[in-house]
Order: C-alpha cells, then structure tokens, then sequence
C-alpha cells in the first residue's frame, strides 16, 4: 500500500515511507519534479560517551613536601570507574591552597595512568626567563589543563608577578622548554582506563611550599563502534538490501515482501520473507541490541490493531508491538531511552482535513519499562504535513531527540528545523534548507551526532547541503532525477555516506552507487531489478526520509 500524507505546504508528496505497493512498488512519488523517490539511514558511528568527572580521593589531598624531587611527593589520586573504551579526551582540574604555593618554578606535576604508565607531564619547572631558579610566581588556581585549551601555560608565568598567582584559566599541558604539549595521545592506548590515576606534585627546591586542596580528573572516552543502520550482519556496515513484491506467499499473504540481502564485503546473498506489501511499511531496525537489524514493518491499521511485526535477529522468534493507528509516521524508530535498543515509535499531526492541533512524538521505551507504558511528547502544532519529523540523537546522549522539519515562520519559502533536545530539554531553532528539501538524516562527520542534510534536485541533480553540529557546512552531488536516496555507513569509518539505489529495466544495472565519506571512492553494487517503475524494487536503507 501508498501512506498519502495530504499537504498544506508545497511540498506535495505520497508518503510511502516505506510502504510497499502492488501499485507504486514501494517508490515514493514527488511532485515537486515528478521523480521517484525514498527514505533514509541513519548512520550509528564511533560516539564519544559523555565525559565522566572523578573528584580527587579526599585523603590524598594536602601539602606538597618540600624539596623532595624524588619519590611520591604529593600523590593526588582519582579512582576511575564505569568507563568503556580507550580515553579520547582528558581534562585535568586542581587548585592549590592551605597555602597557595609559591615560586611556580619549584614544582613538577605528572599524571600517571593506572599502573604508573604511561605518563605525562602537566608542567614541569616553569622558567620563562632562562633563570636558574625558575619562575618566581605563584600558584593557585583553580586551572584546567587539556589539548583544546588556548592558554600557554608559561606566557601566563611571566604575566604574573613574584607576589601574584598565576592566572586562573584553561591550559595547555607544558614541556620542559615551555612549548604546549598534547595530552590525549599519551593515554589513547590505555584500553581499560578504569583504576587508580594520579596526578603528582613534587617540590624541587627548598623553602617555597603549599599544598593542593582540590582536584578533578575529567575523561572522555570512545565508545566501541556501533553497526551502521540496515546491517543485517552486525559487521559495522550498511548491507545492500531490496525488498520485492513477489505476489501471493507462503504464510497467506497476498503480496508478500520478499528481502533480498547482499552482505557488505562478504558478498553472501539472503532472502526473507517478511510482511504483506498490500498493508505494510518497511521499518526495520535493531529491536533486541544484539548489534544487528532486524526484519521488521509496521502494519496501519485502527488503534488497537496497528502494530510492528519484528523478527528478532539474536532468537530468531517473532514479537508483535500493538502500537500506533491509521495516519501515524512509524519511520522514526530509534533508541530514545538509551538501552542501545531501538523503541516502538511513531509521529502524529491530526489529518489534513481537520482543524490545526497539537502533534505528538510517541514511543515505548524498553529500559526498565515492563508495564510497556508509552511515552509521548507534543511536538509540532498543525496538520499532517505542516512537519517532517528528523530522526536522530543530535546531542550524543545516546537517545534520539525530538526534532522536525517545518517552514521558517519569519520566510515561509525557507526551512527550519526545531529541535527539542534528550539530554536537557533545551530547545533550537536551526534555520537550514528549504521548506521543500528532503530530509536525509544521518552523521556524516562521524562525532556520535546526527546532523541536519536536506536534498534538493536542480537541473536533474541531487544536491545535498549539510549542517554539522559542529556549525560546518558542506555541499556534495550525489544521483540524479529518479534516483533513491540510500545513505548509510557503507564504509564502515562511523560517518554516514551519500548512496542511491539506481533502477534499470536492463538486468544487472540496477543496483547501489555510494560514494564513501572515508576517502570519497565511487563504488557501484549491481543488486535488484526494476523491469518498470510500477514493479521497482525498493532499497530498504531508503525508509526514513522524509
């Protein structure tokens, strides 16, 4: 069956979002330049977990010795935990009191990892002037120490006085002649930073003495990579995959959906069968967080009746989630509770025909949710197709968020994107496109973020403009009029890739053109057939554009 969505807007489109139909076989129908369109990938790359703050072990805060190079000096200690995946990032906080210590230039300060290596020195004997006592500035803080930081830890020595403290700030980390140092590449090999870490301070000279009151370890670690969306195999890499209305099946139905797979690298070819093309959206996902998608289409039907039919890849065995009702959006499956397992969800704006009113995101969350109690949030007010919904997690928090697509209400021609962030609430308003681009979502500079991509076809070319959460800014051309947006991670680098799936009534050339985001090679995988644009295949990694 066709999902029409019914427009105020001039963006006029049958949303099959994944239907597949005996009629349009699955191709979504644009009106704005009469193509054949389709959905999306959303990439699910290295992330980078939130960073975690360990507070300094309270007993081994104190004074440093005085003149005492050698030895434990004052050991200030950490004791890391809950952490997975090598550092990506380390953040080092202390502040010196009881008293502030004096003449900076005595001072060596060292963080070692658990197990005493590898090391790294935050400053040591900070001399600016070439003398041989050192600097004779003070310390006291508080100061944060990390490779991003602007300050240069000795010009901020010579600034300050022999009465004044160093200045408070953000650092750099200093080698002995003074010269900023990087920190994060010493500790990226520490695979299991979990442990005792410590930061040392040692006196190197006599009579000038203090102590350190306060410390902070902050550290950022890499996650282990995810499987890209649509990897049916759970080897990090999208799958080229075709779904295909083969007439009556098996199990009764009266067009069934057959899913033909052909593994990314491998090479190895799958076939499925799996939903009626005559009531069913593709919508497939990872459900079970065995790191593998898993068939799955959400049939519409009444309330009560509706539901996803998902075929769990890690037993093999069906479930049914009664969820959502004739008219819903189910193309914005995602994890919204962090589990790294996707929910039951969909987007719901009353019907064209109906006077404005609110629209709401819903899902059913599978952390610590046994009752199956569904989640909602008002998001959008309007009808359907006043608002695209955008799936993704823009803030990294590991859960999606709750963003769409609407026209900018101050240049109606323009679009807005408003986006209502997981980790904190916080609203954006992100001026970007078109209010009749599509909707490619993904990552595509691989920083655990989605970003915002809207395609647009000029002169018979897909163009596609992409906003980072970073702020950068990109154009790429990628297919042509009649072809179907496929992105996914194709690569397998964590970032997501420009693809379409290109049909030809010609056997053999229909098939997936991707351009890789890692060294932007072109590659072209024959798979699928297409003997006339009413009995197209649909590629499946299409099923989230909106």
């Amino acid at each position: 069956m066709s999902w029409m969505k019914g427009r105020k807007s001039s963006r006029t489109i049958f949303m099959a979002a994944a239907a597949i139909s005996c009629v349009v076989g699955a191709i979504i129908l644009n009106t704005r330049d009469q193509a054949v369109e389709a959905s999306k990938a959303v990439a699910k790359p290295v992330a980078a977990s939130p960073a975690a703050v360990f507070p300094a072990n309270a007993g081994t805060l104190g004074p440093i010795p005085d003149n005492t190079c050698t030895g434990p000096g004052r050991s200030v200690t950490f004791t890391v935990s809950g952490l997975t995946g090598a550092p990506s990032n380390i953040v080092v906080n202390f502040t010196s009191g009881s008293p502030a210590h004096s003449w900076v230039g005595d001072v060596d300060t060292v963080l070692l990892a658990p197990g005493g290596a590898p090391t790294h020195e935050i400053f040591t004997f900070t001399n600016p002037a070439g003398s041989g006592f050192g600097d004779d500035s003070n310390l006291a803080g508080p100061y944060n120490f990390f490779d991003a930081a602007a300050g240069n830890w000795w010009a901020a020595a010579t600034a300050a006085t022999s009465v004044q403290p160093v200045a408070a700030g953000d650092y750099r980390t200093a080698s002995p002649t003074g010269t900023n140092t990087s920190m994060n590449p010493v500790f990226a090999g520490v695979a299991n930073p979990n442990g005792t870490w410590t930061l040392r301070f040692n006196d190197c000279a006599q009579g000038d003495t203090g102590g350190i009151t306060a410390a902070n370890l902050t550290i950022e670690t890499a996650s282990a990579p995810e499987p890209a969306e649509f990897d049916f195999n759970g080897d990090g890499r999208t799958d080229y995959t075709v779904a295909r209305d083969v007439g009556p099946g098996a199990s009764g139905a009266t067009n069934q959906i057959r899913w033909f797979t052909r593994e990314n690298g491998s090479g190895t070819v799958t076939s499925y069968d799996w939903g009626s093309a005559t009531t069913d959206f593709i919508t497939p996902s990872d459900f079970d967080g065995d790191d593998k998608t898993d068939y799955a289409v959400w049939r519409e039907a009444a309330a009560g009746v509706a539901g996803f039919y998902i075929l769990q890849s890690q037993t093999n065995t069906f479930v049914f989630q009664n969820f959502g009702q004739t008219g819903d959006d189910p193309a914005i499956i995602g994890d919204y509770d962090g589990d790294g397992k996707s929910d039951p969800a969909v987007y719901r704006c009353p019907p064209f025909s109906d006077p404005d009113g609110q629209c709401f995101f819903y899902y059913r969350g599978s952390n610590a949710n046994p009752g199956g109690n569904i989640t909602f949030v008002p998001w959008g007010f309007g009808v359907q197709g006043d608002f695209f919904p955008n799936p993704g997690d823009f803030d990294g928090d590991g859960r999606y968020d709750f963003c769409i697509q609407r026209s900018n209400p101050a240049a109606p021609a323009q679009g807005q994107f408003v986006l209502l962030r997981s980790s904190d609430n916080g609203i954006e308003y992100i001026n970007w496109g078109t209010s009749s681009d599509f909707i490619i979502p993904g990552d595509y500079d691989g920083d655990g973020k989605h970003d915002f991509c809207v395609r647009r076809t000029v002169s018979g070319a897909r163009q596609h403009w992409v906003l980072t959460r970073t702020g950068a800014t990109s154009f790429v051309q990628w297919g042509s009029t009649g072809d179907v947006s496929a992105p996914g991670d194709y690569d397998g680098d964590g970032s997501t890739d420009f693809a379409i799936w290109r049909g030809s009534a010609t056997p053999g050339q229909s098939g997936f053109w991707v351009r890789n985001s890692s060294n932007a090679a072109v590659s072209f995988v024959p798979w699928g057939q297409c003997p006339n644009v009413s009995t197209c295949d649909f590629a499946v990694a299409s099923s989230w554009v909106h």
